[in-house]
C-alpha cells in the first residue's frame, strides 16, 4: 500500500503539475459534421488510453482496498469496536465520499485543471 501511495505522489502528482494544462476553447461544431473523437476500439489502441487507465488504477486501488477492509479493521482485536459501530463508521465514510464527489465536480468547474487535480490530491492526502 505504501509503494502504491508513493508512486502516486512521486510520479502522478508531478505529471499532473507539469503536463495538465487548460484546454483551448473550440468553436461549436457544425451540427452536420461528425463529432471529433475516437471510437472505443480506436481509443483502446492508443498509449494515452492505457496511461490514463494505469494512472486511475494507481489512484483508486488504495482507496478501494481501504474501504473494502475498513469494517473488518475496525472490528479487529487491535481496534475492537462492535459491528454496529463499525457499520456506522463505514456509512459515515460513504456519506463523506459522496459529498467529496460533489465538491470535486464543483472544483472542476471553478478551477483550472491542474489546480483542481492538485486540490484533489491535497484532499486525498489530508484524508
Amino acid at each position: 500500500m505504501l509503494t502504491v501511495s508513493l508512486t502516486v505522489w512521486l510520479v502522478l502528482l508531478p505529471a499532473i503539475l507539469f503536463f495538465v494544462t487548460e484546454p483551448a476553447r473550440v468553436a461549436e461544431p457544425d451540427k452536420n459534421s461528425k463529432a471529433d473523437g475516437l471510437t472505443l476500439s480506436e481509443a483502446l489502441t492508443t498509449p494515452l488510453f492505457w496511461v490514463f487507465g494505469l494512472a486511475a488504477a494507481s489512484v483508486f486501488y488504495p482507496i478501494f482496498a481501504t474501504t473494502q477492509q475498513f469494517i473488518l479493521y475496525l472490528q479487529s482485536p487491535r481496534i475492537g469496536v462492535s459491528l454496529q459501530t463499525a457499520a456506522f463508521a463505514q456509512s459515515a465514510l460513504f456519506a463523506v465520499s459522496v459529498g467529496g464527489k460533489f465538491l470535486a465536480g464543483y472544483l472542476s468547474d471553478k478551477l483550472p485543471p491542474n489546480r483542481a487535480m492538485l486540490a484533489f490530491a491535497a484532499i486525498m492526502f489530508a484524508s
